[in-house]
């Protein structure tokens, strides 16, 4: 009789003491299992842990069994999405398990953790090949397969979001420059990020200082008319690692009225053709041309062009005299950007 009342007494001490732990509960995971809110909600209502383990959280059971309105219930409460059971087991790899798509859907459209799923079902499979469990193994890497090119699309979207703001943020600057007649300022901004040049409307300016850093081609116009070597120049071409662009053939006659030669210009080309020979450089270039071709479609205001006539012109000495003024109007733009 006294070691029964020293023992009831070590329980009332042991409850008021704060220390007392509910255990966890077959029932709750059972009810999460079958869908029954009202038990569940009971049970936390008398203390029970949202989360609390018994081979998994009731999450687990609930995603496991399909039982939709458990899991939205859950998730209300608090639970854990990416909760992690002993064999790897999680909310989201269990429904997928049991072919429960609907419910595995809602779980990643909020956000349960692919990358998490992944790291558990790399442990469930190694458990399975540990008791021997072939079929589970194989039902397990089609899975794996679809939430790792789940992870590539995500990846994906991330990326095209992020570059997106790259962009327009390249537009942005390169428009402000070209707003104050800042010329000396867009250079520099060229100089630091090349690509920035499919951003420029007037496609001489853009012409002008494509390239890398010291050899635009604005700079080698410089260059040739301070009496630089052409084959010198056409060699150092050849040793830059960034192409310079995929020339159109109204590009390459802009470039001849600019000075440069059409040995100068051949090995532009063929430094970009050697250049783009690499994959990821070619995917680079076919991107920002595509954005140079969104670009060009807006309306622009040419510097260097007198526009006082939209009227086409047939007279071949009005026509030599307009194309004159065009040049010597070019000359000086490159003569600004590059002095």
């Amino acid at each position: 009789m006294k070691n029964i009342y020293v023992a009831v007494l070590t329980v009332v001490v042991f409850m008021f003491s704060g220390c007392a732990q509910i255990e966890p509960s077959v029932t709750m995971h059972n009810a999460a299992k079958a869908g029954n809110v009202a038990v569940v909600e009971s049970l936390l209502k008398q203390g029970h842990n949202v989360d609390e383990y018994y081979y998994g959280t009731s999450l687990t059971w609930a995603a496991e069994a399909g039982q939709m309105e458990m899991v939205k219930f859950l998730l209300k409460k608090g639970a854990n999405i990416d909760a992690r059971a002993q064999q790897g087991w999680t909310p989201l790899g269990n429904a997928l398990f049991m072919n429960q798509t609907a419910t595995s859907n809602y779980l990643l459209e909020h956000n349960a953790s692919v990358e998490n799923t992944l790291i558990g079902f790399a442990a469930w499979k190694s458990y399975c090949q540990s008791i021997g469990n072939q079929q589970c193994v194989i039902k397990i890497a089609p899975l794996e397969k679809y939430l790792n090119d789940l992870k590539l699309k995500k990846q994906a979207a991330l990326d095209a979001v992020e570059q997106a703001a790259v962009q327009k943020k390249i537009q942005q600057e390169v428009d402000k420059f070209l707003a104050d007649n800042d010329y000396n300022g867009l250079k520099k901004y060229t100089d630091a990020n090349p690509n920035a040049v499919y951003y420029i409307k007037d496609e001489v300016m853009r012409l002008a200082l494509t390239g890398p850093k010291g050899l635009k081609v604005g700079d080698i116009r410089e260059y040739l008319q301070n009496g630089k070597s052409e084959l010198i120049l056409i060699s150092m071409i050849k040793q830059q690692e960034v192409p310079y662009k995929k020339f159109t053939l109204p590009e390459i006659d802009i470039l001849l009225k600019m000075g440069l030669s059409e040995n100068v210009i051949a090995a532009l080309i063929d430094e970009t053709t050697e250049l783009l020979r690499n994959e990821k450089i070619r995917q680079q270039q076919e991107f920002y041309m595509a954005e140079q071709k969104k670009v060009a479609a807006q309306p622009q205001t040419v510097i260097y062009q007198n526009t006082q006539t939209e009227q086409p012109q047939q007279n071949q000495v009005v026509d030599k005299v307009t194309n004159e003024v065009i040049k010597q109007g070019v000359g000086i733009l490159l003569d600004q950007l590059f002095r």
